[in-house]
């Protein structure tokens, strides 16, 4: 990619801050989706998969914050939230970011994030849903399940560290950025 053209692709994509100030009640018409936070494949923290990194998230940071998505704030992991029976899909994400090529022996990947509040007990934080786009992570044969919801967050106390798993929880999505079926 040339120089000129990376520049015009970032400043396209610069403003895009997922939320600024305290965490709000959700909109009104936003869905209301209840989950149960469960175990991962390791892969976005660095327990089990991408060690040498310090896990897929904290690698691909760097890459986000060139095309203008700041998660400095958020935990270098995810929130893995069961919302079976029903399933989601992408609709009109927050925002997509293209190729990036954030692992030097796999293609580059597609990302999209949509906007999220997220209730676990008493804590209720704005978060993103991260969705890697199946097409382009060849990485793993069997993709995550559309019953799973991977989010971004700021740290919260005992939900990022395995403590929190089966707890129940809440999601609030924007219906023009995620569908959700039965």
């Amino acid at each position: 990619m040339s120089d000129n053209h990376r520049s015009a692709r970032h400043e396209r994509e610069k403003d895009h801050a997922p939320f600024e100030g305290p965490a709000p009640s959700a909109p009104d018409g936003f869905h209301r989706l209840r989950f149960v936070l469960v175990s991962g494949r390791g892969a976005a923290s660095g327990r089990r998969e991408y060690q040498e990194f310090g896990g897929s998230i904290a690698r691909q940071k760097p890459f986000f914050l060139e095309r203008g998505l700041d998660l400095g704030g958020y935990f270098n992991g995810t929130l893995n939230a069961d919302i079976s029976p029903k399933r989601f899909s992408i609709h009109h994400p927050f925002l997509t970011l293209r190729d990036i090529k954030w692992h030097p022996s796999m293609p580059a990947e597609h990302f999209s994030f949509a906007k999220a509040l997220i209730e676990i007990g008493e804590t209720s934080v704005q978060g993103l849903v991260y969705y890697p786009h199946p097409e382009t992570k060849i990485a793993y044969v069997d993709p995550v399940p559309d019953t799973l919801i991977e989010l971004l967050a700021p740290p919260i106390e005992g939900a990022l560290d395995g403590k929190c798993y089966g707890q129940n929880g809440t999601l609030w999505l924007d219906p023009k950025e995620i569908g959700l079926s039965q």
